[in-house]
């Protein structure tokens, strides 16, 4: 499945487009998340 297909799937709400999204982009997401904590992290916490 293209990743156009499965964005329209996801948004549709189909769970098996949705799994296959977060195996496909898990990993990569992930270390932008630790990234992101780690150059804005303190930032972040004084915001909330």
């Amino acid at each position: 499945m293209g990743e156009a297909e499965l964005i329209k799937q996801c948004m549709r709400g189909v769970n098996a487009a949705r799994k296959e999204l977060y195996d496909t982009y898990a990993e990569q997401m992930l270390g932008i998340c630790f990234l992101v904590h780690r150059q804005y992290g303190y930032r972040l916490r004084s915001v909330a």
